[in-house]
């Protein structure tokens, strides 16, 4: 039901002036996939599955959205809007702890080529990069704590996410 919502939003944000709404409904459709990579991991886990993969067409998906997100934001040579950006690489770096070993394949299908070296890296220095895009936000805001909230709050995220796919595998 939510990915229809989803995809109902996007139908209604072709046109313009309304990119930046889409880019936002992109990664939603991103987010929703993610969930979805993450409630199998964890139901396999659940029902004593070992193989803590997800479906290679989750993390397709969730790759899709994604990468249609990033090329709309860099679309017109114009500089992508910082907000945005920050949120997109957040993403990005949640499909990378849940799809674990699966993400490695399926960033070779990513077009935007900033978006499939971020996937790349390894999830400390993920996550440095996604705290230096909120400080370079806050920066351009003139508020250089407008964002250490947001950034405190992605950091416990991602700690929890690993610790729950850590204690996952481990039953």
């Amino acid at each position: 039901m939510a990915l229809s919502a989803v995809q109902t939003a996007l139908e209604q944000t072709i046109g313009h002036g309304l990119e930046r709404q889409r880019i936002v409904n992109l990664m939603e459709a991103a987010r929703l996939y993610v969930l979805a990579m993450f409630g199998e991991r964890l139901g396999r886990a659940g029902n004593g599955v070992g193989n803590m993969s997800v479906s290679p067409l989750l993390v397709g998906a969730s790759l899709h959205f994604l990468d249609r997100a990033f090329c709309a934001l860099s679309a017109g040579g114009r500089p992508p809007d910082k907000w945005l950006n920050a949120l997109g690489y957040r993403m990005a770096s949640f499909v990378a702890i849940v799809a674990g070993p699966e993400l490695v394949a399926a960033r070779k299908e990513v077009a935007h080529s900033e978006l499939s070296v971020f996937l790349g890296k390894d999830i400390p220095l993920m996550v440095s990069d996604v705290e230096s895009l909120y400080r370079e936000f806050a920066m351009d805001l003139g508020e250089r704590t407008v964002c250490d909230g947001r950034i405190a709050c992605y950091k416990k995220t991602v700690e929890a996410i690993r610790m729950e796919l850590a204690g996952s595998e481990m039953m």
